[in-house]
């Protein structure tokens, strides 16, 4: 009640100085956060439309109006902001991030991959950024070079977890790397043993290698673990 009590303070204030100056941009910037916050999302985007109206050059504006065009799953319009705010801001490495978000919802990995490397050009070591474009990698069926950024962040990841394993073993798998492909797919199961897609991922391994039994335990696993409960 506290937290909300001084938001609802803050934004009163916020008011007051818009009444005094209505182009005041940041009084319009932080009046637009807290509408967000509190899910206006429709009163944000028209705060910060006048707030861009004002001050075209406001690159955060850009980028809070497109995170409430996000969360409306208006994915074309968050990626004309995203699209603003980079071109304000060429190291804007919060845009690239988000827009290669919106690309990959959209099933566009090339593009998801491009704006991963742009964050990797400015940040080299970007965990986030090297994940992100492996994923687009595999989705575009480049699976080596899913292999080269999945290498690069396993020397600077602190620990691997399931999620990692499966991605690799999965472009593994697709390069016919079937030996090392089992061996990532077992350590994933082993992290994490309820992913029924890890079991199902692993029997077609199996089948490569001429298992079959294996194969079909793993399926009858995976088929367990998808059962309603």
């Amino acid at each position: 009640f506290a937290a909300l009590g001084r938001e609802q303070d803050a934004e009163s204030n916020y008011r007051t100085a818009l009444k005094l100056d209505s182009r005041n941009t940041q009084a319009l910037y932080e009046l637009s956060r807290i509408q967000l916050t509190s899910g206006e999302l429709s009163e944000s985007i028209k705060t910060l439309s006048q707030l861009i109206a004002i001050k075209p050059t406001f690159v955060n504006a850009y980028i809070l109006r497109a995170q409430c065009y996000r969360k409306l799953s208006k994915t074309n319009e968050s990626i004309a902001d995203f699209s603003a705010a980079i071109r304000l801001d060429p190291k804007c490495m919060v845009a690239y991030s988000h827009r290669a978000r919106c690309w990959n919802e959209l099933h566009m990995p090339e593009k998801t991959a491009a704006d991963y490397s742009s964050i990797i050009q400015l940040e080299p070591g970007n965990s986030e950024a090297l994940m992100g474009r492996a994923n687009a990698q595999i989705n575009s069926k480049h699976f080596d070079k899913a292999l080269s950024d999945l290498s690069k962040f396993e020397e600077r990841a602190f620990s691997l977890d399931a999620q990692f394993y499966g991605t690799r073993a999965y472009a593994l798998m697709n390069s016919g790397k079937s030996q090392q492909a089992l061996e990532d797919f077992s350590e994933a199961i082993k992290i994490n043993s309820h992913v029924p897609e890890l079991y199902k991922d692993r029997a077609q391994v199996y089948e490569q290698l001429g298992k079959h039994d294996l194969a079909e335990a793993d399926l009858e696993t995976a088929k367990r673990l998808s059962a309603p409960r």
